[in-house]
């Protein structure tokens, strides 16, 4: 449980860890987050498990007056993971931005529910998910924007962005909206698709081989998640894992 003062300001970093890759368990995590007026609070998850786990995480992130929140995950490695969001945005002024880049491959199963409430007027979010998949893996993007009765003065935009690296890779996307006033600006969207031949094309003639072309644009497609990342130190170490990893 985090209860974020007011005006308080605070970064956190979580890092799920199987250090033995092949070994069987099961986890079921929960983070409660309370963020009150004025405060801002920045979360990260970093789930690098086993890839036999089986791990269940639930985020419950409550905001009232002017608070700002950014929850971001980051998927290395896993075998079965599933993460449920709810972000409630209870007062007028709160923001939250909840990003997220998953990497699958092999047999893994990654999978994401975001639900974003707008309980009242004049609050603002943004989603922004990314994945990269290769092999026999499979993930699933659920999205949803909540405005209810009387909300009126919402700004919304949700986004799941993927790139299939293998002919058994597969994606199912749903983000959706559900609107029930006027007066509201709200968004959302979903691209999957592999590489760019053209862009391969374009690395190669210039004399890069492969590989190399691909890990430029998986790179460049991945930075926007995680070159907005708060910890230097984390970051040197997630662009060290996903290269090993692409």
């Amino acid at each position: 449980y985090i209860d974020a003062e007011k005006n308080s300001n605070s970064k956190i970093f979580l890092h799920h860890i199987g250090f033995n890759e092949n070994k069987d368990y099961y986890k079921n995590n929960v983070l409660f987050l309370d963020a009150h007026k004025n405060s801002n609070v920045s979360i990260l998850n970093i789930y690098d498990e086993s890839k036999k786990s089986y791990s269940m995480n639930n985020v419950i992130l409550n905001q009232f007056q002017d608070s700002i929140v950014k929850q971001s995950s980051i998927y290395l490695s896993s075998g079965f993971i599933r993460t449920d969001i709810q972000n409630n945005l209870n007062e007028k002024g709160s923001s939250s931005l909840i990003d997220g880049l998953f990497l699958g491959s092999a047999k893994q199963f990654i999978d994401n529910s975001i639900i974003i409430n707008h309980n009242i007027e004049k609050t603002y979010s943004k989603v922004l998910y990314k994945g990269v998949l290769d092999g026999d893996s499979h993930a699933v993007f659920n999205g949803m924007v909540n405005v209810p009765f009387g909300s009126k003065d919402i700004n919304s935009d949700q986004k799941n962005h993927n790139i299939l690296l293998s002919k058994k890779a597969k994606i199912n996307s749903n983000p959706k909206l559900k609107i029930s006033c006027d007066d509201v600006k709200c968004s959302h969207g979903s691209t999957i698709g592999n590489l760019d031949s053209d862009k391969l094309f374009y690395l190669r003639s210039r004399g890069i081989d492969l590989n190399t072309a691909k890990k430029i644009l998986l790179n460049s497609f991945i930075s926007e998640i995680i070159e907005n990342i708060p910890f230097k130190e984390v970051v040197d170490y997630l662009n060290t894992r996903i290269d090993e990893i692409i």
